[in-house]
């Protein structure tokens, strides 16, 4: 075997160093000085910093690999870095909810009266949910430090997503429910609170998510309808947001907006629809 010179000098700088130049930590329950414990905290910091870093790498190389978004939750477990740690440091989740979301390409009427290019199939996105927990707790941990009393979400996907991200973050689970709609009307549909769960958003801090946001027809109404209730909003939460309609939304109401991955996408007015000018007619779904 030949070391290079540089392997050489780097292991004789190791093992010519002190050890008692790197001290040790007092493990933290038998420390007794305070002065000494906040001296510490940066040092730990730093080593935690180090921790994470490293771990997404080994996370995009498992990616590159092939390992779905659930196998990893699966292998980190209780792992103290969660998914969203991961999020903030540029780890996609593009492919993770690709795998769970079905995508059809066609010309498609939307529940918010507009027509669109993309369908994405959402009913089954919940029937796993061990498959759908790494991106439950990555959403939650982007929302741990909002100080959120409840979660609401309009039905079917959005409240699955809801009562999973209530149950994590340790607040009351509500959820809106479509009551009126027109088809082909934009914006028709009306979600409403059922009226055993109004009194619990009074006065509170409410996030309010769906799994995808798109023209956000669903959220916006369910937005009306937690304050109509005495709820007070303060973040829109997503899986996915395509195009610019989240952002609009949470812009107009006020709302900070959290999602997990975003999809460029394309809305069409019935009367400014580029697949109906043309005699394409609109997909079954």
């Amino acid at each position: 075997m030949f070391i290079c010179n540089g392997g050489v000098q780097l292991c004789d700088a190791v093992i010519s160093h002190k050890s008692g130049s790197v001290g040790q930590l007092t493990p933290w329950e038998g420390e007794t000085s305070l002065d000494r414990i906040l001296a510490n905290l940066p040092r730990i910091a730093a080593a935690g910093t180090q921790v994470e870093a490293n771990l997404v790498h080994w996370v995009r190389r498992a990616r590159s690999l092939g390992a779905t978004w659930a196998r990893v939750g699966e292998a980190l477990g209780d792992a103290p870095v969660r998914l969203g740690t991961l999020l903030r440091r540029g780890v996609s989740m593009d492919v993770g909810l690709r795998e769970l979301v079905g995508a059809r390409e066609g010309h498609f009427l939307l529940e918010s009266g507009h027509h669109g290019p993309l369908w994405l199939e959402l009913d089954a996105l919940f029937l796993r949910p061990e498959r759908v927990r790494p991106l439950v707790d990555a959403l939650a941990d982007q929302l741990a430090d909002r100080s959120v009393d409840v979660v609401c979400g309009p039905l079917a996907g959005g409240a699955f997503l809801a009562q999973a991200l209530a149950g994590r973050l340790q607040a009351r689970f509500v959820h809106t429910e479509r009551t009126a709609h027109t088809t082909g009307e934009l914006h028709s549909a009306i979600y409403e609170v059922p009226a055993a769960l109004r009194e619990t958003l009074r006065n509170a801090h409410v996030a309010v998510v769906d799994d995808v946001v798109n023209a956000g027809s669903a959220t916006r109404s369910t937005i009306a309808a937690v304050r109509t209730c005495g709820g007070r909003p303060v973040v829109l939460a997503a899986l996915l947001r395509l195009g610019d309609g989240a952002a609009a939304l949470a812009d107009d109401e006020g709302l900070d907006l959290v999602t997990l991955d975003a999809w460029p996408g394309t809305l069409w007015e019935p009367s400014d629809c580029p697949p109906c000018a043309a005699g394409t007619p609109l997909d079954s779904v």
